[in-house]
């Protein structure tokens, strides 16, 4: 039982994201013949016993999750995107290969944690993170640093206090808040709420990912005909509430299509909203990257404490409850792109 839970919530909560790094910690958080509510090994409890227990350290799933997948986050999102007229099929190659990889780790990763425990799974996570921090440095090209650029406080100032930026970033938070609880919540939600086996779990959660990965590249061929793109960023916000909307059915068909429908909206956000963000700041083109980054950050701050909020109203209200308030709050956060009042189109 101990076991199945633990390779449930580590497909859902830490695989998905393909990084380890500190989330070993959980090792020694939740000791092996204990539930995560500290009762000792129970042949039978109800659903409704199992929710609320690990529902009740979701908080604390949570934060020992960030500590793993925050730094390399940043790092993936912030990637500067260079979009030219006609340009925008050919973008976001490396999202993509991102996508690929947690299609099959959300999926594979479950079935070989409960073939050979989370723990070696975790083991082998951390090893393959390490070997690609190894690949990065020996294979990827030198940087170009630019001879006399100084970074100032007047053009730092320019960014961080940048209104449309931090617009753009909010609005982006709406899709940031599905993809968030799709990726944490969803599989032990089908696992243990609706009662699907623990690989149909996976298959379904991964879902999320596969619409994120077919939604990036129409959204660079959409961005090259659209203008303006707020629309398309109103759009996908809408999208994404309408997405977690779903999931406030309880039905396996409602969640399948949920988790497809916010795959889309992330995969189509996220490219026109990190574009736009270097779109706002054309004229200095050296803190074009940094101006992506601010959206990240912001954006972040914007959607990363919700999680918790969406567990105690799981814990109080139940599932249908919390899914209905992440979709309310995923709407407002979109309208957030309304009050956008410059935007300069395609960055040249």
């Amino acid at each position: 039982m101990v076991r199945n839970t633990l390779s449930i919530l580590a497909d859902s909560l830490f695989l998905q994201r393909k990084r380890v790094g500190a989330r070993a910690l959980r090792d020694g958080l939740f000791p092996r013949n204990r539930h995560f509510s500290g009762a000792r090994r129970t042949p039978h409890r109800s659903s409704r016993a199992n929710e609320n227990s690990v529902a009740g350290e979701l908080p604390k799933l949570i934060l020992v999750s960030s500590l793993g997948v925050g730094s390399d986050s940043g790092v993936h999102r912030t990637r500067e995107v260079r979009l030219r007229s006609r340009d925008g099929i050919h973008i976001h190659p490396g999202s993509n290969i991102f996508w690929v990889g947690g299609i099959v780790g959300i999926f594979g990763w479950g079935l070989l944690a409960g073939a050979i425990g989370w723990r070696y799974s975790l083991l082998i996570s951390g090893a393959i993170d390490l070997l690609t921090s190894v690949m990065l440095v020996a294979f990827l090209p030198r940087d170009e640093i630019t001879k006399g650029f100084r970074i100032t406080i007047p053009d730092l100032r320019r960014i961080f206090l940048n209104n449309s930026l931090i617009i753009l970033a909010v609005a982006y938070g709406s899709t940031q808040v599905g993809l968030l609880l799709s990726g944490y919540f969803t599989v032990y939600y089908l696992q243990n709420g609706l009662n699907l086996s623990q690989v149909l779990a996976g298959l379904i959660g991964s879902l999320t990912l596969v619409g994120a990965l077919v939604g990036s590249p129409l959204a660079g061929k959409l961005y090259d005909k659209s203008s303006p793109h707020t629309r398309v960023i109103l759009a996908s916000g809408l999208t994404c509430a309408l997405a977690l909307g779903l999931y406030a059915t309880n039905s396996v068909y409602g969640a399948t299509v949920s988790t497809i429908l916010t795959g889309l909206a992330v995969g189509f956000q996220q490219l026109v909203v990190f574009s736009a963000a270097r779109g706002l700041v054309a004229g200095i083109r050296q803190y074009e990257v940094l101006a992506q980054g601010w959206v990240n950050v912001v954006s972040i701050l914007a959607s990363f404490w919700f999680p918790q909020v969406f567990s105690a109203l799981v814990l109080s209200s139940g599932y249908s409850v919390a899914w209905m308030a992440a979709a309310v709050f995923s709407l407002v956060l979109s309208f957030s792109i309304l009050t956008l009042k410059r935007y300069s189109g395609h960055p040249n």
